[in-house]
């Protein structure tokens, strides 16, 4: 059977500045090629990346893989909104049958057929991606999509809106229209199911007899939560640093060595809900804890170790609040404070997801 290991990531507006004319920009890229290594990721979704750059983001991560792993990578960028917000999602994925047992089935990725939800009404939003691929020793057929749902109350129409999503459940292939019975649903959904999960019904409800889609009785994708506990353990969205000197003081005086108190409680707004049989279930990817205390031959350390703080003029931060880091990157690293400012302002306000799913 395929062993299918999937990581969504949330880059936060992963554009221009960060990826262009920012210092850092070189390193930002490496770390996150990095993280999909050290996570054996096999197929990894991101959002957030800036339509203007996305594809050139996605082939240097792209690039940066193969020269790590001697093995084939592939991705496939598409906008979340044509013409519409500048968001766009990337797919990338071991192109490696010997090694994976699957490979993306010819045609099959793209935007869902259905409308979604935007800030202010229904319809003309951000819509879904997905990609379909083919478990080749199963000869099984399962998708893969990423959602960036609307911050507001619409995000529950988003998610109603993924479960009817035909090409959800249905691929062609050589011709012939083939079932896909297989998921796993990734995406910034924001909402969180540690404070309501009856909003992920539409994704938890059993899958119809007949779909796609079948609204009598309701529509429901079949699918398991990645996260369906309460700790703030799942949390994977970041505090901001007004708050953490709100709640500590001054950094990093009084702030504790916990990476978790630094993540919002209650705010596991990312998910991969996935219908499959869980290896070894979902978690969110501790980064700043990563940072800190890295694993036996982890290279994440290291390539944060080089970030920089400044422009060449020494003058202009590279990144928010770094003139406040100390000029050592690697003394600061070695507290889980300035761990936190690193990743929270040079990477990401979002911790990645992952979930190991068998098809």
């Amino acid at each position: 059977m395929a062993q299918v290991r999937v990581l969504s990531w949330n880059i936060e507006i992963y554009g221009p500045a960060k990826f262009g004319i920012r210092p850092n920009n070189v390193r930002l890229a490496a770390l996150i090629s990095q993280l999909i290594q050290e996570q054996n990721a096999s197929i990894v979704v991101l959002m957030e990346l800036r339509s203007g750059v996305a594809a050139q983001i996605a082939a240097t991560i792209q690039l940066d893989l193969q020269a790590a792993t001697g093995a084939n990578w592939q991705y496939y960028v598409t906008e979340a909104r044509p013409a519409g917000d500048n968001e766009s999602y990337a797919f990338i994925w071991r192109d490696n049958v010997a090694a994976t047992n699957f490979q993306l089935i010819a045609g099959a990725h793209g935007l869902s057929s259905v409308q979604f939800p935007n800030n202010f009404s229904n319809v003309n939003g951000r819509r879904a991606a997905y990609a379909v691929f083919r478990a080749t020793d199963t000869n099984s057929n399962f998708a893969v999509t990423v959602y960036h749902a609307p911050p507001n109350a619409r995000a529950i129409v988003g998610v109603e809106q993924l479960a009817v999503t035909p090409e959800l459940y249905s691929v062609t292939r050589n011709g012939n229209v083939e079932n896909v019975r297989r998921y796993a649903l990734a995406g910034d959904y924001n909402m969180d199911p540690t404070l309501n999960a009856a909003e992920f019904q539409p994704l938890t409800n059993a899958l119809p007899m007949a779909p796609p889609p079948n609204p009598a009785g309701g529509q429901g994708a079949g699918c398991t939560l990645g996260n369906p506990g309460g700790a703030i353990g799942w949390s994977s969205y970041l505090a901001t640093v007004d708050e953490a000197i709100a709640a500590w003081g001054p950094y990093p005086a009084g702030w504790g060595v916990n990476p978790q108190a630094y993540r919002k409680t209650n705010a596991s707004w990312d998910n991969i809900a996935y219908a499959a049989a869980a290896l070894n279930g979902a978690a969110v990817v501790d980064v700043v804890n990563l940072l800190r205390n890295p694993p036996m031959g982890s290279q994440i350390r290291g390539i944060a170790n080089n970030f920089v703080r400044f422009f060449a003029d020494g003058v202009t931060p590279a990144f928010p609040n770094a003139q406040y880091f100390p000029a050592n990157m690697t003394n600061a690293l070695n507290s889980t404070a300035w761990c936190f400012l690193l990743y929270r302002y040079a990477i990401s306000d979002h911790l990645p997801f992952l979930v190991d799913v068998t098809v």
